[in-house]
């Protein structure tokens, strides 16, 4: 859903994967590599046992990168889906090692 609107809007997205087989860090982090984008988004789901959970966070770690990090999370507290958004900084190995601008988001806990 995601992919479909940021195209709908004119952005090129490629996706790192589009099943649930897991990539290694190293193999996420090449394929971005190899796609020069101009941000890389990473979205990941939370486990949680609370079914209810609600919470969203977004994740930067680079200075240049906390706006990118700060109008995804205003935008999808806007979206009234989550009970609880914030940004905050991180040292996710892939923002670490990342070429480009990146942010990391988790979301459902």
């Amino acid at each position: 859903m995601i992919k479909e609107r940021l195209e709908s809007i004119g952005a090129t997205v490629v996706m790192t994967r589009t099943t649930d087989v897991s990539l290694t860090p190293d193999e996420r982090i090449l394929k971005v590599r190899n796609a020069k984008p101009n941000l890389a988004v990473s979205v990941h789901r939370n486990a949680a046992t609370n079914t209810t959970a609600r919470g969203f966070s977004a994740h930067y770690f680079n200075p240049y990168t906390k706006l990118a990090a700060d109008k995804i999370r205003t935008h999808t507290q806007a979206s009234g889906k989550y009970t609880s958004t914030k940004t905050e900084w991180h040292v996710f190995y892939m923002s670490r090692i990342s070429t480009c601008p990146d942010v990391l988001t988790e979301n459902g806990f």
